[in-house]
Formats: structure tokens, C-alpha cells, sequence
């Protein structure tokens, strides 16, 4: 047995050098699952004992020369492995490894996927993202999986995780995991940076400095709305003044306590655009100026948190919906159910429209219900899932209705 394998960090930085910086967490819930006790591509070394490890896959990306990054988070640590298929020769060797060969070949598929697929046309597809929304329970691994464009990445990943899944479990292991304390703690922790190599012939993680271009990117995950906030008189606080409630899903989902109420923190993400956040801000407070915050099944709008130049924002608060799951998931219900939920999302989304609010992102996904089998609508920041609403419609009654009638053909009510 190698060194490597003998001592997991005899190749890592030291910790001051690895766990000093910071990042914004986003992303969704997936699983690393070793089916059986030996990994398959460290043969000597034992995978972790449970049966599935939850992590959280904030970016997968791979660039045309080959190169994979991917940014995940598990047990409230991030961790960024950037690595091309020439890393995985044999330091001075002229032909390709075994290991290079099969990463490519994935590498190939992907982007042969990725030609091949076709617009999602069905609300009966999994959408390109699902929010889960306010939810205020432990997340579940039933999230779905992003993708990269219209394909899905998972075959690579799976290759990725195989090579780094007990390294990552050894460094992060449940017992040491950070406890926050505010929720600026909770949305940066610490972070550290690998490549893969081969040793001893074997794919294996190396502990690279972290790179800081990739971490102003993730720590600097704001949005700006000034020039459409000014006028508005929203209570506004610092993520360092904001205590932890509980910590639910270790990307961007916690529960905060805020004015003596539990509150649930909706990160901004550096994929959506800013004019997405202004939406929902601007929808919420014409909810709350038609007297409807309070009767309708919808998030109320408490604060929002500013970063550290006021300008900007680093998430809203919103009041915190005691929801496990979403529609999208619970989508085999019994019938009677099913119409249940229909009925209460169209009958909002007809209260709504009476004041002049449009829901914007009607999907499946975005319906949460609760444990009283009652059906919430959120995530007011605009847009269109594919297959949802058409993109001429989107943000308008009319889409919102178009929404609905595939909702009721995703629930197979006639």
C-alpha cells in the first residue's frame, strides 16, 4: 500500500494553507454511492461505510481542451477539483494512460450528449432547475440532479467521485463538521482546492493552493438592486447579525431567526440575474399592499441581507414555510390529492392575477406542500422552466395559465 493510501493527507497542504478562504454556497443535494466495500479504482482502499454520502454539486463544468471542474460541498467544507485528462499520464510518459483514455471517452460522450438532446417540450421532464423552495425541513435525496445545457453530467461525475468520494470523507467526516453560529459562518466555510494525478498508476487527489479568482467568484455572489429599491422601505441587515435558527440544506437554504421570527434565508445565486431578485422583491410587496400576504399560501417578504457594501444584497429573507417536499416530487400522489393541489395553486394564482401579480416560473417544482397537505406557491424572481411556459408567454397571465393547464396534465387530472 502507497503513502497516499497509508495517509490520505500526505499530499494535502497543511490546514492553515487549505481552509483559510470562503465561498457562497449554492447548488443541489446528490449522492455519492459505493455499492459495494472496495472502490473500484483504488482497489485497497475502503469507501466509507454508509450506504450513500449526500454532497452538495455547486458547479460541473468541463471546457473544450478536456479540463473538469467541479465545486461540491459536503459536510459544510467546499472542496474544487480542477484537473484536464493530461494530468492523468504518467509523469514523462508519451502515450495517453488507461485512466486518460477513459476520461476522455467520457469527456466525448458528454459533448455528444450534449449535441443530441433535444428541448425539453413536456412538463412531464425534469426541469433544468428546481428550487425547493422555502422548505424548512432536512433536505431529502430525492433533489434533482442540475445539468450541464440539456445533458447530464452524472457519468463523468460519477467517474470524479469515485476518485475523490473517500478522500473528501476522510477530510470532512460529520463528527468535525463546523456548527455555525450566524449565518454569515453558514454561507462561508472553509474551502479546499485539489487536481488529480496518477500514483502508483491510480487516479488520486492532490492538494492544490485555492485558486483566488475561483473564490472572489464565489464569495462576491451578490446581487444589485439598488436603482429599483431605493424608494422601498425594506428592513435590511448584515449576514453577521443574523443568528441560526437551524441549517438545513448546506447550499443555500437556512433557517435564521430575524426580528424574533424564524425566517428562511434565500441566497442569491451567481447564475440568476439581478432583475430576478428585484421581481420577487417588487411581487411580494404588491402581495403585501393588496392585503394578501397574510391569506394566501405564499412567502411574506421580512428583509433583506445586505453584503458588506450596502448597495448589494446577499439574499432575501422570507418567512419560513414548514414544507418536505415539492410538488414535483409527490407528483404520484392519489388523485384526490393531486386535485387538491391543483385547485389551491390555480385558485392563488387567480387571486394573484386580481392584483396585478404574475407567479412568472409555474413548474411543479416550485409548488412546496406542507404537512398539512396544503400547496404553497414560491419562487416569484420571473423566468420559464422548458416545457412549462412558452418563452413569448413568460412573465405574463397568460403564461401563468399556460403554467397551470400543464400543471393539471403533469398531475394527470382531466
Amino acid at each position: 500500500m502507497n503513502g497516499f493510501l497509508n495517509n490520505p493527507v500526505a499530499y494535502f497542504l497543511s490546514a492553515e494553507d487549505t481552509v483559510s478562504h470562503s465561498q457562497s454556497i449554492v447548488g443541489k443535494i446528490l449522492t455519492y454511492d459505493p455499492l459495494l466495500t472496495v472502490n473500484p479504482i483504488h482497489p485497497t482502499m475502503a469507501l466509507p461505510s454508509q450506504q450513500q454520502v449526500e454532497y452538495a454539486l455547486k458547479d460541473f463544468s468541463v471546457a473544450a481542451d478536456g479540463r473538469c471542474d467541479m465545486t461540491l460541498l459536503y459536510n459544510r467544507r467546499r472542496f474544487c477539483i480542477s484537473f484536464c485528462a493530461s494530468d492523468l499520464r504518467e509523469p514523462g510518459g508519451s502515450r495517453p494512460s488507461s485512466h486518460e483514455v477513459e476520461f476522455s471517452g467520457l469527456v466525448q460522450a458528454l459533448g455528444e450528449e450534449d449535441d443530441q438532446a433535444s428541448p425539453v417540450d413536456s412538463p412531464t421532464s425534469v426541469p433544468s432547475t428546481a428550487h425547493m423552495g422555502e422548505a424548512s425541513t432536512e433536505p431529502t435525496d430525492s433533489a434533482i440532479r442540475p445539468c450541464l445545457g440539456s445533458c447530464s453530467p452524472e457519468p463523468l461525475e460519477d467517474w470524479v467521485m469515485q476518485v475523490f468520494g473517500p478522500t473528501m470523507h476522510k477530510l470532512a467526516p460529520s463528527s468535525s463538521m463546523p456548527c455555525p453560529v450566524t449565518l454569515h459562518e453558514a454561507i462561508h466555510p472553509p474551502t479546499l482546492s485539489f487536481t488529480f494525478k496518477l500514483i502508483d498508476g491510480q487516479p488520486a487527489p492532490v492538494a492544490v493552493p485555492n485558486d483566488p479568482g475561483v473564490l472572489q467568484y464565489f464569495d462576491e455572489t451578490v446581487a444589485d438592486i439598488s436603482d429599483a429599491m431605493e424608494k422601498l422601505h425594506i428592513p435590511r441587515v448584515q449576514a453577521r447579525d443574523i443568528p441560526i435558527a437551524k441549517s438545513l440544506d448546506p447550499m443555500s437554504s437556512h433557517v435564521v431567526w430575524f426580528q424574533g421570527e424564524r425566517c428562511f434565508f434565500k441566497q442569491v445565486q451567481p447564475n440568476i440575474p439581478n432583475q430576478a431578485y428585484t421581481r420577487e422583491i417588487q411581487m411580494l410587496i404588491r402581495l403585501r399592499k393588496a392585503g394578501l400576504s397574510e391569506t394566501l399560501r405564499v412567502p411574506q417578504l421580512r428583509g433583506l441581507v445586505n453584503s458588506e457594501q450596502d448597495r448589494f444584497i446577499l439574499g432575501i429573507l422570507l418567512s419560513s414555510i414548514d414544507a418536505k417536499y415539492t410538488l414535483w416530487n409527490h407528483h404520484d400522489a392519489p388523485l384526490a390529492l393531486r386535485r387538491k393541489w391543483y385547485d389551491q395553486a390555480a385558485k392563488t394564482v387567480h387571486q394573484m392575477h386580481a392584483a396585478d401579480v404574475v407567479w412568472g416560473d409555474v413548474t411543479a417544482a416550485n409548488i412546496l406542500i406542507d404537512e398539512d397537505q396544503n400547496a404553497w406557491l414560491v419562487d416569484f424572481g420571473g423566468g420559464a422552466s422548458p416545457g412549462w411556459i412558452d418563452e413569448a408567454k413568460s412573465e405574463t397571465k397568460a403564461g401563468d395559465l399556460q403554467g397551470l393547464s400543464r400543471l393539471k396534465a403533469f398531475l394527470r387530472i382531466e
